[in-house]
């Protein structure tokens, strides 16, 4: 049997995935979930956490952070993961970091610049409103 494995992004627990496990398995899936753990370790650790979790064939379904997981230990755990789902995930690229594809840092914009407002007659503000 196949066993989807839910995998949270950074600063979540595997309770994040508890209602779509709870789903999947009145559907008949088997579905766990994972948390991956805090603290003094990195990806090559989350990647070793969850291809050791993996016993049997595997379906790996990512969010955020996790995408940079569940992509990296499919890599390395061959035909026993069946397929990845991202779901708003990071996936890796070689020689990339996760902050490269974050992009960089905006800045604020200048106390002067214009206010940009889609058209309508909602979006007009106030000469006043538009003082800050």
């Amino acid at each position: 049997m196949t066993t989807t494995i839910l995998v949270p992004g950074a600063w979540m627990g595997g309770w994040i995935w508890e209602p779509t496990v709870q789903i999947l398995r009145q559907h008949g899936i088997d579905a766990e979930t994972i948390t991956l753990e805090n603290g003094d370790v990195g990806l090559g650790d989350h990647v070793r956490h969850l291809i050791d979790r993996v016993d049997g064939k595997a379906i790996f379904i990512s969010h955020s952070y996790s995408g940079m997981v569940t992509a990296s230990a499919a890599d390395r755990s061959g035909e026993q993961v069946r397929g990845l789902i991202h779901v708003g995930s990071f996936l890796p690229v070689n020689g990339h970091s996760l902050l490269d594809a974050w992009g960089p840092t905006p800045q604020p914009a200048p106390r002067n610049a214009p206010i940009l407002t889609p058209p309508g007659p909602l979006a007009r503000p106030n000469e006043a409103d538009a003082r800050v």
